[in-house]
């Protein structure tokens, strides 16, 4: 089963015409991931402007993977990705504790499928599904909590907290090391679970990973490492200084041409404004750096030189050049200049993103001409709900559609309560209402007869009787509300499934709830039922 997004209430119109007419958004984006008569042109234009040495990047990759014991399937793509024939599939996440929502893992079965499927489609060519961890992100409270089901049917958030440090500026997420706080994480998860066969794996599986003294990005890497490495997911960490070293020419081409590349950003994001809206706020730079204080955004001044924001710290052009080349890992990009870093260190065809990330993809398409880079196309990541047999014999018993919980959202209630009650207090009202009406309109037309000034008197007195009809018939309905309590109950359960905190499902809830109720290997289950080539809203039905 699936959903039409534009039957998904709240949906950018952005989004939905990139998916849907993309005629609409094409000065934009310039490639429709839909027409695949433009991927093998796509393909060449990818390679032939390809500026990284490939065997400096693998080496990086092979030196991140050292401790690790991989996977057959690993080692060969990480091999492949020296061959000058071979295109990566990138996708990248936020490093949300526990992965984060739902859609992280969504993330990871898009690239990994559509790297399958082009290689069966374009057998001379390779494709390696890639994830970058974006663990340069500084909002350490959006990566901090998980929402799950709890035992009382109701989402519930689980919040990895620690003291803060004094003053401290928020520094990259991805190097923050855990606490023995991360311990009363993972306790307050399993107390927060249903308890199931699967329980103990859960916790057990967490405990392991997510670990004093690990970064965030350790950890994260870990979880998807052991979900995925079977499946040649190249995992890739860009916080290493090796890494950084790699990108010295990307961060000095941005400090030399910054005023040129933010006047071609602000241009685009303005037009976009006047017809959709600019995902990301376009900064005169699009670097931080880093110290031992934490990160923060460089400012460009007056006569050639910047300055930390917020701080006294200065530099002049000639200095912030040559801190780059001496210690480059000070140094990371922003939301805007990141996928430019991307897709210089990979020979990148395709980027699998979320609504969000393709929306803020129409911002750079220029960033990339001034670096000479080949754009990937954005490729939507796959979107779905699982629907539990529980939810599904509640809707079969109300002939109601997972589609009728987006549609209706609140009203779903009543309209179930509707179904199951004696009491048609619809119907009634209607007559009620109609009759009342007709009495007002009669007297009002008999009473001007004898004086006009009294037509606004009954016209005011007739809407302040509809209104106590309405307040009236509110009350009636949360009666009838109360008489069916467990059914509404269960009803209750079913739409925060659906729809927690009236969000998608993908992205409120985390992966664990289901491994939970059943087992940690389910993404597999989801690898094999979800449809790469479904732009759609698919329903995984249990």
């Amino acid at each position: 089963m699936k959903i039409d997004f534009n039957d998904i209430p709240g949906q950018s119109p952005l989004y939905l015409d990139y998916l849907y007419n993309f005629k609409k958004v094409a000065k934009y984006y310039i490639k429709d991931f839909r027409n695949e008569a433009i991927y093998e042109p796509h393909f060449k234009d990818v390679l032939s402007k390809y500026p990284s040495d490939r065997k400096q990047v693998t080496q990086t990759i092979k030196n991140q993977y050292l401790s690790k014991r991989i996977s057959t399937k690993t080692s060969q793509n990480i091999k492949l990705l020296e061959e000058k024939n071979t295109l990566a599939v990138v996708t990248g996440q936020q490093l949300g504790i526990a992965g984060g929502p739902l859609y992280t893992i969504y993330k990871t079965i898009t690239a990994i499928k559509l790297a399958n499927l082009l290689a069966q489609k374009y057998p001379d060519m390779n494709f390696v599904p890639v994830f970058w961890l974006a663990g340069d992100d500084h909002d350490f409270e959006e990566i901090s909590s998980i929402n799950v089901i709890n035992n009382d049917n109701k989402v519930e958030k689980i919040t990895y907290s620690v003291e803060e440090e004094g003053e401290k500026e928020a520094g990259s997420v991805g190097g923050i090391r855990l606490e023995q706080e991360i311990e009363d994480f993972i306790t307050s998860l399993g107390s927060s679970l249903r308890t199931t066969e699967f329980t103990q794996d859960v916790i057990g599986y967490l405990s392991s990973i997510y670990q004093q003294g690990r970064t965030i990005a350790e950890s994260f890497s870990e979880m998807m490492f052991k979900f995925f490495d079977k499946y040649g997911l190249v995992i890739f960490n860009p916080q290493t200084e090796d890494v950084k070293r790699l990108l010295v020419p990307v961060f000095r081409k941005e400090i030399e041409n910054y005023r040129a590349h933010a006047t071609k950003l602000i241009s685009v994001s303005a037009g976009l404004d006047e017809e959709y809206h600019a995902q990301v706020k376009i900064r005169p730079i699009n670097l931080f750096v880093n110290n031992e204080r934490g990160r923060y955004l460089l400012d460009p001044l007056e006569n050639n030189e910047f300055r930390l924001k917020r701080k006294k710290v200065k530099f002049t052009k000639d200095e912030l050049l040559q801190l780059l080349e001496s210690s480059p890992g000070m140094f990371s990009a922003n939301v805007i200049l990141r996928p430019v870093c991307q897709d210089y260190l990979f020979p990148t065809a395709f980027y699998v993103g979320g609504p969000a990330e393709i929306s803020y993809f129409a911002q750079i398409i220029q960033l990339y001409k001034a670096f000479n880079i080949a754009t990937p196309i954005a490729y939507p990541r796959i979107s779905a709900t699982i629907v539990e047999k529980s939810v599904q014999t509640l809707t079969q018993k109300f002939d109601l559609s997972v589609k009728d919980f987006f549609e209706l959202k609140g009203e779903i209630f009543n309209k179930v309560a509707a179904k199951i009650s004696e009491y048609d207090i619809d119907g009634k009202f209607e007559v009620s209402e109609n009759k009342v009406a007709n009495v007002f309109d009669e007297l009002k037309e008999y009473l001007t007869e004898i004086d006009k000034t009294l037509t606004d008197p009954v016209e005011r007195s007739k809407q302040r009787t509809m209104q106590y009809f309405s307040e009236l018939k509110g009350k009636a309905e949360s009666a009838r509300l109360r008489r069916h309590e467990s059914t509404l109950n269960q009803l209750q359960k079913s739409y925060s499934m659906i729809l927690p905190h009236d969000n998608l499902q993908e992205r409120e809830l985390n992966y664990f709830y289901f491994a939970n109720k059943y087992g940690l290997g389910f993404y597999e289950y989801l690898i094999d039922k979800l449809d790469v080539e479904c732009i759609d809203h698919q329903v995984v039905m249990l």
